[in-house]
């Protein structure tokens, strides 16, 4: 199987009758399903439709809500030959949507009747376009033969990324890519034939997309899907899930496992039976070894097993899985004093200071090659030594997708499906004894008094008040507001602390104390903020930049604060309009 519509084409010869979707509504009632072999039929129809309209490797933005929709539309675009151009359905998404439209190229929008001609309304795109109700009209004076065979070099798709420091990017994803991270997520993950995943991770993100969804029916399995809304209302619906359809994978960002941990009662995992759940794979952001610890305690009664729990690294430039953990033996947690420049003295604490506590993201395989190079000199550094984290190997992306402004038309990368790339993450790591840990990324680093800090050096003053924030969101920024770098601190309380002013005063006091006597750093600014109040990405991450934005600008609405009255007088001169380029 050289491509993806090579995959659909032998499951639907081998096992037509096999089911290989599976949508839950709600999260928990079957609403809809498919099997191999109408999966392909309906691709099939929809793509000779497509074709009717443009041409091969024309873009087509699929456009649905969470549902199996969706994933024909997927196939139907491969099958035809066009460029899929996963986004979401969401009224806050559109500005992102008109960007991607211009950026891509795109010549259709394909999704349903009723919210494509809203959005084309809203939207009023000042260019020539195909706006495909879904479903689609049958096909006139089109055969089979239309749909030319894929190859392995050709464009599957424009992967998105979710832009949390800086502008969306289309990550360009052949066919040979998706395939190659495929057999590397199956072996790493030990998935046998068959597979049974659940997901509730949204199908236009990488994670949701390649893991959640292509991954069983790489393996001729079925794949078990539900809306993010459903999970996120009603955290039991997912392990629930898991256990009815006794599934062997599946998995989400940290944050997901600390609200199940939170949320779902005792009463309500009593029906919960987790023995079949051997791959609990853990991504996406920052692994939390606290949160693993937490969940494998809360669930074990259940039937987990701690070795389930898999942190994994990876990103949508190397499709999306690069490293993860040894099957079956959980995670690796190891401590390191951060004080030293990240000198990486394992298990020591020379000066008496708290140890940062780091989740390994894996052991390096030989699907990728990772590389730890210095961010200037571009030099590999030894073991043990903090640098940028480099990939190569066959699943990574041949490049960007990016507008030609001359001549207005979309240009691209020459594609060589056969020579391996080269993607440099702008992740921050060290290998230590084969394992790969990443601390953060380059765009992060806060210069503050001639030193480095990096998210998860703040963790380390933070982590004295985990039982009381409950595992909450915190950012830490640098404002260049009053002509130098002042470092604030933004954290989201938890919901069932107490929030009367007297108690969020001592909060502010302590957390400020913890950062001096802790990491010896004098804050400007705290806020505590009601929970998820911080602005996030569609994937589950914190838009830093846009928060400090926010900050400039006075225009935050925070539970309690406390600002220095250098930076306070300049907040409410409204300085942040015109506030300094920030490095």
């Amino acid at each position: 199987m050289d491509t993806l519509t090579d995959m659909i084409d032998f499951y639907a010869d081998t096992s037509p009758e096999a089911r290989a979707l599976v949508f839950l509504n709600n999260g928990e009632e079957v609403e809809a399903s498919l099997t191999y072999r109408e999966l392909r039929t309906r691709s099939m129809f929809l793509a000779l439709t497509m074709r009717r309209y443009v041409s091969r490797n024309s873009r087509a933005v699929l456009l649905f809500p969470p549902g199996l929709d969706f994933i024909v539309a997927f196939f139907a675009a491969l099958y035809a030959g066009i460029i899929a151009v996963p986004q979401p359905l969401q009224r806050r998404h559109l500005k992102k949507l008109e960007a991607v439209i211009w950026d891509s190229g795109a010549s259709m929008v394909i999704g349903p009747e009723s919210a494509l001609a809203r959005v084309q309304r809203e939207l009023q795109m000042q260019r020539p376009m195909y706006w495909i109700p879904y479903p689609a009209p049958p096909p006139t004076q089109a055969s089979d033969d239309a749909l030319e065979p894929r190859m392995r070099s050709d464009i599957a798709l424009l992967q998105y990324t979710s832009g949390t420091t800086g502008g969306s990017k289309g990550v360009i994803l052949t066919h040979g890519n998706i395939m190659a991270n495929q057999r590397h997520i199956s072996d790493c993950f030990g998935h046998q034939a068959g597979l049974v995943g659940v997901s509730w991770l949204p199908a236009y993100h990488d994670m949701g997309l390649i893991g959640g969804i292509l991954q069983p029916l790489f393996k001729g399995g079925v794949a078990v899907l539900m809306s993010p809304t459903a999970f996120l209302q009603k955290p039991v619906r997912w392990l629930a899930a898991i256990s009815r359809f006794e599934a062997h994978s599946s998995g989400a960002p940290n944050f997901a496992y600390d609200i199940c941990v939170d949320r779902i009662s005792l009463e309500q995992e009593d029906c919960i039976d987790l023995r079949h759940w051997q791959v609990a794979f853990v991504g996406a952001e920052s692994v939390r070894s606290e949160t693993l610890e937490r969940f494998a305690q809360r669930f074990a009664r259940r039937g987990l097993s701690g070795g389930a729990l898999y942190p994994c690294y990876g990103l949508a430039e190397a499709t999306l899985f690069v490293t993860g953990a040894e099957k079956g033996h959980g995670p690796t947690i190891k401590s390191f004093d951060w004080g030293s420049v990240y000198g990486l003295r394992n298990e020591t604490n020379e000066r008496g200071e708290r140890p940062l506590r780091l989740t390994s993201s894996g052991r390096i395989t030989s699907h990728v090659h990772v590389t730890i190079i210095d961010p200037s000199s571009r030099c590999v550094l030894p073991e043990r030594t903090l640098g940028e984290i480099k990939v190569d190997g066959p699943s990574v992306s041949p490049g960007y997708w990016s507008a030609d402004a001359d001549s207005g038309r979309n240009a691209y990368p020459h594609i060589d499906g056969a020579l391996p790339r080269t993607v440099l993450t702008k992740d921050l790591g060290f290998v230590c004894d084969g394992e790969l840990f990443v601390v953060g990324r380059s765009d992060d680093a806060i210069v503050f008094d001639g030193r480095n800090f990096y998210p998860q050096d703040f963790e380390v003053a933070l982590s004295a008040f985990d039982e009381l924030l409950n595992q909450s969101r915190a950012i830490v920024f640098a404002t260049l507001l009053t002509g130098r770098p002042e470092l604030v601190l933004a954290v989201e309380l938890n919901a069932h602390c107490n929030s009367e002013p007297a108690r969020l005063s001592d909060i502010i006091f302590d957390v400020r104390q913890a950062f001096a006597d802790e990491m010896n750093v004098i804050l400007s600014g705290v806020q505590v903020l009601p929970k998820a109040a911080l602005p996030m990405t569609s994937s589950g991450k914190v838009k830093k930049l846009e928060y400090r934005r926010l900050f400039e600008m006075n225009a935050c609405n925070p539970l309690a604060e406390w600002v220095s009255r250098g930076l306070r007088n300049k907040l409410d001169q409204g300085s942040g309009v015109n506030a300094p380029a920030h490095p």
